[in-house]
């Protein structure tokens, strides 16, 4: 009798995918929504982000002096940080007609493997945006949490 590792690694007939290609498939696609739904949060966030920054930026009136100017900066910077947020986009897609040419006629099995192997490379590459995604939200987060503490220490300091 034959032990559990050595069947799992046996391919199955041709035509019919291995049961842990099957599982790795599942594992990266659920990891795959994942990310879109944090991407779609952040989204949000800056999003929310980007509008606050864009208020203190414009409630300001035209006398500003001392740290309300550099409180309309560093708000101004803000917004530009939040944007660079929102235009950070992974891309997701897996051209069909691209897999139909490339694996037409080959055996299911090596099918997919080479998908599963197209798809965890697509989840390291968004990975990698979306951790850039993420600092840019933080940065801008800070930014504007910099930019309300010096506008009001100005108006509290202004004579």
């Amino acid at each position: 009798m034959s032990s559990p590792a050595v069947a799992s690694q046996t391919p199955e007939p041709e035509g019919k995918p291995r049961p842990d290609l099957q599982l790795i498939g599942d594992v990266v696609e659920r990891e795959h929504a994942s990310q879109i739904r944090e991407i779609a949060e952040l989204d949000t966030k800056a999003g929310l982000l980007l509008g606050l920054s864009g208020v203190v930026v414009s409630l300001q009136k035209a006398s500003l002096v001392g740290l309300q100017v550099l409180g309309v900066r560093v708000a101004a910077v803000a917004c530009f940080l939040a944007l660079f947020s929102l235009f950070v986009r992974p891309s997701y897609s897996i051209d069909p007609e691209k897999l139909r040419q490339r694996y037409a006629g080959q055996e299911r099995v090596s099918i997919m493997e080479r998908i599963v192997d197209t798809r965890c490379d697509l989840y390291r590459r968004a990975a990698r945006l979306l951790s850039v995604k993420n600092s840019f939200f933080i940065l801008a987060a800070i930014a504007l949490a910099v930019s309300v503490l010096f506008t009001v220490i100005g108006i509290s300091t202004k004579p």
